[in-house]
């Protein structure tokens, strides 16, 4: 799975029911241009147990982003779009003031414009 804690298969093989007392062997396994629509559909869970990986999370996906850009593969440019919009609409403080940063604002605009 995306989400991962040692060598789990899924979230509930991993968390159970997300009442884990272990949150801090919780990482998030970065994505990759291969696991865009698997990134997307379980993007949903809940990112204040990921907080800490999630800079390099969001940094990899603008990585990912701009080589889509290159290539114009514009369906998986939508899924980089589609996963961004979802963790801004997360409401996850930390991460919008991360996103709002001088240095990674502009590569969010740039996934906007798409």
């Amino acid at each position: 799975g995306i989400f991962k804690k040692n060598n789990c298969v899924n979230m509930n093989e991993c968390y159970g029911n997300g009442d884990d007392q272990n949150s801090e062997n919780r990482e998030l396994e970065m994505p990759t241009y291969q696991k865009l629509q698997e990134i997307y559909q379980n993007v949903d869970y809940d990112f204040e147990n990921y907080i800490q990986g999630i800079p390099e999370y969001i940094n990899k996906l603008f990585e990912i982003f701009q080589e889509l850009e290159d290539l114009e593969e514009y369906e998986k440019i939508h899924l980089v779009y589609s996963i961004i919009r979802k963790i801004i609409f997360s409401n996850e403080q930390k991460l919008i003031v991360f996103l709002m940063k001088e240095e990674n604002f502009e590569n969010c605009l740039g996934v906007f414009e798409f």
